[in-house]
């Protein structure tokens, strides 16, 4: 993989702290932010508007991230309706014209094995009746997100939520912080970013494999984010951070002490947090639908895009989350 220096001539469109996941709808894109707020962004003008905002004023703190939300997953359900993922509550669906929200399945809920969910993170919608989503860690929340990332315990789950019926149903509750989640181009298998492992996994939904798992892709070059499908049916999959022989990860340098691992992730959060935000190496893939790389696209410097947590492809342009960056990234290819 040659690297490039193409996103580092990205412009910024400020939105606000942490847009983690980007979604097209009637030709806005819509983002969560940090302070748990839900913005509409018109891509060609820049404007940015708040159509949904928690009732507190003292938002935006990582104190007060489960009193306020946090708003990751994003995707569309209808012409007029999103549904999102509240990392500490549960899964809403919301009217973009009327601005109601509807809660469709609380992180209380006691269907999920006498474990409430504790940190959801991305979904997928198949048919507009099944909605597959990950819970990263049934024991920390969001806040402890690198706690988390550092120990890679298998405490991750896919569940598949049943809008009609409102039944659950737990797909694999070993996973090691599963994250981005997307059905594949023939809707017979969901693929699974499992952050920890630096890998993409694939759970057979439907047609002769059903039941079935397997690896999708290994060895990834980052730590991997959201993965979203394209027009053309391959998929752009971003990346936290680098990974490499040269600069490798504390993820990788850790990975064979485990108990190291758990002792550093007692330390303070923004001791962490720097850890994280030391790599400054922006970086996407498109692969197609066996995995291979078909391209990769780099800000080698960090300059515009130094971390990603979601790529979006509309009208030409990339545009790129993140989950502590003040800003979408834009790239036109």
């Amino acid at each position: 993989m040659l690297i490039n220096d193409f996103l580092s001539h990205s412009k910024r469109i400020l939105v606000g702290s942490g847009p983690e996941s980007i979604e097209e709808l009637n030709g806005y894109l819509y983002s969560g932010l940090k302070n748990g707020s839900l913005v509409q962004l018109n891509p060609t003008t820049g404007e940015v508007v708040i159509i949904y905002a928690p009732e507190s004023k003292t938002c935006g703190g990582d104190e007060y991230e489960h009193i306020c939300g946090r708003i990751l997953g994003i995707r569309k359900y209808s012409d007029k309706e999103l549904i999102f993922v509240e990392a500490y509550s549960g899964l809403y669906k919301f009217n973009v014209e009327t601005k109601t929200i509807i809660q469709l399945i609380a992180a209380n809920d006691t269907r999920f094995d006498n474990r409430p969910l504790r940190f959801i993170n991305d979904l997928d919608i198949l048919d507009k009746q099944y909605i597959f989503f990950t819970d990263s860690d049934w024991l920390y929340p969001r806040r402890n997100f690198v706690s988390t990332l550092l120990r890679s315990n298998p405490r991750g789950r896919l569940i598949r939520y049943d809008i009609i019926n409102g039944k659950v149903r737990t797909f694999n509750n070993q996973l090691s912080f599963p994250n981005g989640v997307q059905l594949t181009v023939d809707q017979q298998a969901v693929l699974i970013c499992e952050t920890s492992l630096a890998r993409i996994m694939r759970f057979w939904i439907n047609g002769p494999k059903t039941g079935k798992t397997d690896i999708f892709i290994e060895n990834l070059p980052g730590i991997c984010d959201n993965i979203r499908m394209t027009e053309r049916k391959t998929y752009w999959i971003a990346f936290a951070a680098v990974r490499s022989l040269m600069k490798p990860t504390l993820v990788d340098r850790l990975r064979t002490w485990p108990l190291l691992r758990t002792l550093i992730s007692y330390f303070p959060s923004w001791i962490l947090n720097y850890f994280m935000h030391s790599s400054r190496h922006g970086l996407v893939i498109e692969v197609d639908n066996n995995g291979q790389i078909l391209r990769s696209l780099h800000d080698p410097e960090g300059i515009n895009i130094p971390s990603t947590s979601q790529v979006t492809e509309y009208n030409g342009y990339l545009y790129f989350g993140s989950y502590y960056l003040p800003y979408i990234g834009a790239f036109k290819l």
